[in-house]
């Protein structure tokens, strides 16, 4: 009987890691955990998506958009705090640790959507988890594409209208084997 105990190492690039904390808060916000995790995980997975998307030369991301059409520094500074500003008191409470923070969730869908655009684009990676949430925004969150949903008219069709009946983990149970076994969202 060998007392020693080895450390498994596991080993992960940066776009591993993303993909996987992206995957992980998608599948919890399917199942409506704790949007507090959600947030951090896809803040996480956005950030080092961020960094790579910024040394491979990728078009801006989101902040970098928002920021770009902004005229005044102050006032770009501001969106930069904004966006950042949940994913920061999630993680640090070296300055603030008795306070509250007043959350919307709603942030985690842009960080999220955002992430899974940019995953793809980097890595032309077509994957399940990442086409199945894309998916469920293109039918339920039409506004959140830039000029309109160039794939609209799918939604359209009566088969694709009854998913808009199914709770998200009905979603995400009934839907995700179909876009895994076609590959089409």
């Amino acid at each position: 009987m060998s007392t020693k105990h080895e450390l498994t190492k596991l080993r992960v690039t940066k776009i591993d890691a993303a993909r996987r904390q992206l995957e992980t808060a998608i599948t919890l916000w399917f199942h409506e955990a704790d949007p507090v995790s959600i947030h951090t995980l896809a803040c996480a997975s956005f950030q080092l998506i961020y960094d790579i998307n910024s040394q491979v030369g990728g078009s801006p991301m989101f902040p970098d958009r928002m920021a770009a059409v902004e005229t005044s520094q102050a006032r770009k500074q501001y969106l930069r705090k904004f966006l950042r500003e949940a994913q920061n008191f999630f993680k640090h409470a070296d300055k603030d640790a008795p306070q509250t923070f007043a959350f919307n969730t709603g942030q985690t869908d842009v960080v999220i959507f955002e992430g899974c655009q940019k995953y793809y684009e980097i890595t032309h990676e077509d994957l399940p988890l990442m086409k199945l949430f894309t998916f469920y925004l293109r039918l339920r969150d039409p506004h959140m594409f830039e000029g309109g949903d160039p794939q609209k008219h799918i939604f359209d069709k009566p088969g694709i209208q009854r998913l808009k009946k199914f709770t998200k983990r009905e979603f995400f149970q009934k839907v995700l084997a179909s876009l895994s076994s076609y590959g089409t969202a």
